[in-house]
């Protein structure tokens, strides 16, 4: 595939050779995800995929990759979290994604446990970008705001365009005193994504 081919084009390709070649779709969508970073859709695209091989907690990480990256009121955002509510109420829903749903009600009131299961899962599981984004959430709330920063900006060297990590981290850094680097980390994430969701929750 050339490089003048746009995002839209590499989505569209996976899913016409999914039914008949899944692992050459994956590979059409890490292709596509690799040349456009920024665009929206690859990761709804490979938990579509992940669901074809019936492996539905993988899936249902990258829908909350894709929801959170985009935002829900984006059609991308809404359709992953369509897909992730869909799995959520099958009656063969896996345990791990009831644990997660429980895990993060839990952040509101027992940060502590919340991020105890949290760690647990990362452990059972191993690393999963979803994971660690709720587990920064998890120590940020329990005010390890070390670990917080350290786990935000590993998610961003992970996923440079993730603009949630850029905005918690920024929240991070102007409670610590440090009001430039919060500065930079807002600014950059206002380039990524000038109206991206997190930045309209984000008080001026």
């Amino acid at each position: 595939m050339s490089e003048s081919h746009t995002p839209e084009a590499y989505l569209l390709l996976s899913a016409a050779v999914a039914k008949i070649d899944p692992t050459g779709a994956e590979r059409i969508v890490r292709d596509g995800m690799a040349k456009f970073p920024a665009a929206h859709g690859f990761h709804l695209a490979l938990g579509e995929l992940h669901m074809m091989h019936g492996e539905d907690a993988e899936a249902a990480y990258e829908f909350q990759w894709e929801m959170l990256r985009a935002g829900e009121a984006r059609p991308d955002g809404s359709r992953a979290a369509r897909r992730f509510a869909d799995l959520l109420h099958e009656s063969n829903a896996p345990h791990e994604l009831e644990s997660l749903v429980r895990a993060v009600a839990a952040m509101q009131t027992d940060a502590r446990a919340a991020r105890d299961i949290f760690e647990k899962m990362l452990q059972e599981r191993g690393n999963r970008f979803i994971l660690e984004l709720y587990l920064a959430e998890a120590s940020q709330r329990d005010g390890d705001r070390v670990e917080a920063m350290r786990l935000y900006r590993g998610l961003i060297e992970h996923d440079p365009y993730f603009v949630p990590a850029y905005v918690q981290l920024a929240e991070l850094k102007e409670q610590a005193g440090a009001a430039s680097e919060a500065n930079e980390l807002m600014q950059k994430a206002r380039f990524i994504d000038p109206d991206h969701w997190r930045l309209k929750l984000r008080s001026p």
